[in-house]
């Protein structure tokens, strides 16, 4: 398992493998209806060739690991992405985060700005980004059951599964 300190600043290093993790639970989240290999030869070697392997982040909240889970039967493909802070069970926002987090710092340090916040211009600026710190899964599913809806009511309804799913508000 390869082990990251992000305590600081990311690592160019750290931040190709969670973009390619980011992109890889992108393509992988909706895989459990491919048709997987023919032969056990075949799934066993897509197995052990998965893009990304398990890795660990050292933050200023505490280690951060990420594991993918990547697995062919003769019927299925079974994809899971589980990251945890400690013993805490996170969401894919958390890497998300990290990026931005870290990307805002480097952008702001460049530009000389002394805030790291962010500054929206448009209500419409902010529910995006929003939407881009939101875990998938729970967003897909609001977005069946309430579309077509406000902006303010998506977020209330994700507020709301998101403390239930894990256990903590949602923040941007």
């Amino acid at each position: 398992m390869e082990h990251f300190k992000a305590v600081k600043r990311t690592s160019p290093k750290l931040r190709k493998l969670i973009l390619k993790t980011l992109e890889t639970h992108e393509k992988y989240k909706s895989s459990y209806l491919w048709r997987p290999s023919s032969s056990a030869s075949g799934r066993r070697y897509a197995e052990k060739n998965f893009p990304i392997s398990e890795y660990s982040i050292e933050t200023k909240e505490g280690l951060l690991t990420v594991n993918p889970n990547y697995k062919e039967s003769c019927n299925n493909i079974y994809y899971s992405l589980n990251i945890q802070l400690g013993d805490k069970k996170k969401s894919i926002r958390s890497l998300k985060q990290l990026i931005n987090d870290k990307s805002r710092r480097m952008k702001n340090e460049k530009i000389g700005c002394s805030f790291p916040n962010l500054i929206f211009t448009k209500v419409t600026d902010k529910f995006e980004a929003y939407v881009s710190l939101m875990d998938d899964k729970i967003r897909e599913e609001i977005h069946m059951k309430l579309a077509p809806c406000s902006q303010e009511e998506f977020l209330q309804e994700y507020k709301k599964r998101h403390l239930e799913y894990f256990k903590e508000e949602f923040q941007i």
